[in-house]
């Protein structure tokens, strides 16, 4: 987990950190709120992206898309000890618990897309 302690560090954002026995989380609120509607990014999309698997842990980064499919930037980036659909629901339930936490509400985004490439 290392790794993506490093990467959230290099990027200069405001990320929010969620930790559990399976799971680390960062995701970047700024984003969040620029996604919602009336917002600079309220077309924007997400995308999740396979980085790498090591030792039984999954690397997985979510990527924003614009309508154009150009990658603005990233908005959560996650090591996860598994990637079956439990783990997946408790990404969702962490991200929407962090962003509830942090006065922003329930959020709401425009669209969703997992890649289906193999992991490194």
């Amino acid at each position: 987990m290392d790794d993506v302690q490093s990467c959230v560090n290099m990027m200069g954002r405001r990320f929010i950190c969620s930790r559990c026995p399976s799971m680390e989380l960062h995701l970047d609120l700024d984003l969040v709120q620029r996604m919602q509607p009336s917002d600079d990014l309220q077309n924007a999309w997400m995308m999740f992206d396979h980085v790498k698997c090591v030792q039984g842990w999954t690397t997985m980064a979510c990527h924003i898309y614009d309508i154009f499919y150009c990658k603005v930037m990233m908005i959560m980036i996650c090591d996860m000890q598994s990637k079956d659909i439990e783990a997946q629901c408790i990404l969702w339930r962490k991200l929407n618990t962090i962003v509830e936490k942090n006065g922003l509400g329930t959020p709401i985004f425009k669209g969703f897309m997992a890649d289906g490439a193999q992991a490194n």
